[in-house]
């Protein structure tokens, strides 16, 4: 047994460290961060400790970059970089500047940058993050550039954090997003990339490029990735680079689990994941059902080529007829299913018993319709189908379905969910504001379980 602290093995500590939370009281506060550092000044193995858990995971790649030199603000633009200067205050106020980044860099300390940066498991960077009292994380793609000239990057597969297995980069407008690569390595697993716009009408421009730059460093830095999520305002298919680089960098991978990306899925696209065919457990994308034959090639490749699939989350353009949910039900490995639609067809207990059958082993269902508002929706009769088929597996039910013509409500009998957590049917949810509310008196005895989170 240690007597002190300090005897403490390094790998005992370390978990001990590891588990350290945010604590909020009445009138306290205490933050992981802050603990940490407190730990640190322990002694010389509880420093080394504490210091790994404090840069397992940083909040901002401007944590990293600092390290370098003092990280200033530029106005009124919003970027951040090295050692800007001003001539006056009248230069401040007018926006005219004299800047020089690469100078601005004095005798770094590019050991102790490269010791920490070895530290690092996971990223987190946000350009629209409040950066101490600072209102923005942009980053000028000069100051990136500095700091690879200081630490002498020699090639492509050169990287700021040759360690990091996940990263979260949310750009928004006007942002260099090919700042992204100089963060990458090869040991990355999950990464997702967010560019956000607030202009419908904006131009991708170099947005696309900047998009293509990504993919190429994920394939020269051979990454395998277990997920990605890949969000722009635009379609991969609008630049053909970009298209062709996306099909080249999902013909590599043989790892992937989970893919979300904001455009349509095809049958090329599905093509190009070869490797993923058997690894492939959660698809999130765009489905278009307007051509018939592509829309049936689509679904055919999921289901013959994807076997493993448990969880899709469609977005699918346009109304959803009787044949086209048919086409979703030959996904027979599927236990979570979100579909999103302009339209959905009235089901009968007949659909929700054929639903059972190809999907036996279902957990969540949700039917989301754009543009639904109807507050008086009482598909309850159809809930006791539910609960009859689906209700010792579902745990999740959300269903936007327009049923104010169903038959009265009907007692639920013996037919129970019996994991049921979250159920909403319209606007309405098991936790109404109103306790003489026959609907939610219905949705109650139907659940055995009270409802953790609800909607109303």
């Amino acid at each position: 047994m240690a007597d002190r602290p300090s005897d403490l093995p390094a790998e005992i500590l370390l978990c001990i460290l590891d588990n350290i939370q945010n604590v909020t009281g009445d009138d306290f506060t205490h933050t992981r961060e802050s603990d940490l550092a407190s730990s640190a000044l322990v002694c010389k193995m509880w420093n080394e400790v504490a210091t790994e858990c404090l840069w397992r995971e940083l909040p901002s790649a401007l944590c990293l970059l600092s390290l370098l030199g003092e990280i200033t603000y530029e106005r009124p633009s919003g970027w951040v970089g090295f050692g800007f200067r001003f001539d006056s205050e009248e230069a401040v106020n007018s926006g005219i500047r004299d800047q020089n980044y690469i100078t601005a860099i004095s005798n770094p300390n590019v050991d102790r940058f490269r010791h920490l940066a070895n530290l690092v498991l996971r990223l987190n960077h946000s350009n629209s993050a409040q950066w101490k009292t600072e209102k923005s994380s942009k980053i000028n793609i000069d100051a990136i550039e500095a700091a690879s000239l200081w630490l002498n990057f020699q090639s492509d597969n050169d990287t700021f954090l040759p360690r990091v297995r996940i990263i979260s980069w949310a750009a928004h407008d006007s942002y260099p997003s090919s700042q992204l690569p100089y963060f990458i390595s090869s040991c990355l697993k999950s990464l997702s990339f967010t560019r956000i716009s607030t202009s419908l009408f904006e131009s991708p421009r170099g947005e696309l490029e900047h998009g293509i730059d990504i993919f190429k460093s994920l394939i020269g830095k051979q990454c395998q990735l277990n997920d990605l999520i890949f969000r722009i305002p635009w379609s991969l298919s609008t630049s053909s680079e970009l298209q062709a680089i996306f099909l080249e960098f999902s013909s590599t991978q043989t790892q992937l689990r989970s893919i979300e990306i904001r455009d349509w899925i095809d049958e090329s696209r599905l093509g190009s994941m070869v490797g993923a065919r058997k690894t492939l457990v959660s698809l999130s994308c765009l489905i278009r059902r307007e051509k018939r034959g592509a829309f049936g090639r689509t679904m055919d490749a999921l289901s013959t080529d994807f076997g493993h699939l448990r969880e899709l989350h469609a977005n699918v353009a346009g109304g959803m007829t009787d044949e086209d949910f048919k086409r979703f039900l030959q996904l027979r490995s599927l236990r979570r299913v979100t579909l999103e639609v302009d339209s959905f067809p009235r089901l009968e207990e007949a659909d929700v018993e054929a639903m059972s059958r190809a999907w036996p082993d279902i957990e969540e269902f949700v039917v989301k319709q754009r543009g639904f508002s109807s507050t008086n929706a009482q598909p309850l009769s159809l809930l006791s189908a539910f609960a009859r088929w689906m209700g010792s597996s579902l745990q999740i039910l959300e269903l936007d379905l327009d049923a104010t013509t169903e038959p009265p409500l009907v007692a639920a009998d013996s037919f129970k969910f019996v994991k049921l957590r979250e159920l909403r049917i319209g606007k309405r949810s098991v936790m109404s504001v109103d306790p003489n509310d026959a609907g939610t008196e219905y949705l109650r005895n139907l659940s055995k379980l009270v409802i953790c989170d609800s909607r109303l």
